[in-house]
């Protein structure tokens, strides 16, 4: 299980800069770059001291080895993840209340800078009297990059006053495990005075990430080089009302069909270390209900809630995800230089796997608050958000083959800057 001990410290930084120029005969275009960077150092105590595990040391389902650690089972490991990336679209108005837009956009995604400590030989199963630094002969993840190039076409057309058309595709492609590629249709019509109707279909998928293709040498979960991406088919149908000057709402169904979820699955029958593999498919449908009050002045109260049924593609739930999910809140603009904004997430009960017979993790709720200073030097805007206001303890749901869960940040900051020329 996760001690006391543990802790996980993450850094996140960012920047872009971007342009825009408007041109005679409807042209628009807004070129931009960006730069991403995520230090992670997590340093996990999986196990407390005078624990004694039992291995698999031959991959078959049969526990053949155990070993006892008196200091506990210490990992400690390092990564920076960065993303570069460029991005230019143009807009063209190509008849009266038609906007054409078509894009492109290059992205570099690297994993690097990898480094790992622990008390535990991951091959040999020898447990050190210290933490050892095991960087070059047992690195936990490989340093690995990946580019992606896209390109997208988005047509969005007023075909009259109360009706609104816009539909869409994008390519992207991976130079690490091909391309996929993704369509959009919406339809918004304002059927009568203060209501509209919405409908939406789209196509998404979620590529790998790096920890699920490249975690290696821990002797309780590996990646997968051949993971394929997940693929979503979504459809949507909203009703919107304003009840008046101040009170709007909005009732949504929405529907997902996904394929090739990727889970971890025990690496041969019976065995405790786990892999990251593509396995089945599932449905999500639910509810969605928002509303929100608008006091004037930037001052208002929102709140949504959403219920949704997650099942496999045999009927079973799905685990880890929660039916009920809320969020509330309040934008308060008491100056013209100072916005603050507070809001609370709820989270219902998530269930888990079928062959864990622990309690399905309980309810967390988790306040935040954002403050923005604006206009108070020309174009300039600074943000500070603390997410997780009250240090609340939380935790994600661990597999069956974990006596413990995964612990989530605690109290963390964001600061950001921006400057428009």
């Amino acid at each position: 299980m996760l001690s006391d001990d543990s802790d996980i410290e993450n850094n996140y930084v960012f920047g872009e800069i971007g342009y825009k120029k408007v041109f005679d005969g409807g042209l628009t275009i807004k070129p931009r770059i960006y730069y991403d960077q995520f230090d992670i150092r997590p340093e996990i105590e999986a196990y407390p001291e005078g624990s004694v595990l039992a291995f698999d040391t031959n991959k078959d389902g049969v526990y053949d080895t155990t070993v006892s650690f008196p200091d506990g089972f210490i990992g400690i490991g390092s990564e920076i993840e960065r993303v570069a990336g460029a991005e230019i679209p143009f807009d063209y108005e190509l008849f009266d209340k038609n906007i054409l837009t078509v894009g492109l956009e290059y992205r570099w995604v690297n994993q690097g800078n990898v480094r790992y400590q622990s008390n535990f030989n991951p091959a040999t199963y020898e447990v050190f009297d210290s933490v050892q630094n095991l960087s070059d002969t047992y690195p936990y993840l490989k340093e690995a990059t990946r580019r992606i190039l896209s390109v997208y076409l988005q047509d969005t057309w007023d075909v009259t006053d109360t009706l609104n058309l816009t539909l869409g595709v994008r390519h992207d492609q991976y130079s690490d495990f091909g391309g996929a590629t993704s369509p959009r249709a919406g339809l918004t019509w304002a059927f009568m005075k203060n209501a509209s109707l919405k409908l939406l279909y789209g196509e998404a998928f979620r590529a790998p990430d790096f920890i699920e293709m490249y975690i290696k040498n821990n002797p309780a979960l590996q990646g997968n080089e051949d993971l394929d991406p997940e693929i979503i088919k979504t459809y949507e149908a909203g009703l919107s009302y304003r009840f008046n000057k101040y009170v709007t709402g909005g009732l949504n169904y929405f529907y997902n069909d996904i394929q090739d979820f990727i889970v971890k699955r025990p690496l041969t029958p019976g065995s405790t270390t786990l892999q990251y593999e593509n396995y089945g498919d599932g449905q999500v449908h639910g509810v969605e209900m928002e509303t929100k009050v608008d006091i004037g002045g930037g001052n208002y109260l929102f709140m949504n809630y959403s219920f949704q049924d997650p099942k496999d593609d045999n009927g079973n739930d799905l685990p880890y995800v929660a039916r009920h999910k809320g969020n509330f809140g309040v934008n308060v603009h008491y100056w013209k230089y100072i916005n603050t904004n507070v809001n609370t997430f709820i989270s219902g009960r998530r269930s888990r796997e079928a062959d864990d017979a622990r309690d399905d993790m309980p309810s967390y709720a988790l306040l935040n608050l954002s403050v923005i200073g604006k206009e108070f030097f020309r174009t300039m805007e600074i943000q500070g958000t603390v997410f997780n206001l009250l240090d609340k303890d939380y935790n994600d749901p661990g597999t069956a083959s974990m006596s413990s869960d995964l612990p989530r940040p605690g109290r963390s900051f964001f600061i950001g800057l921006s400057y428009q020329f």
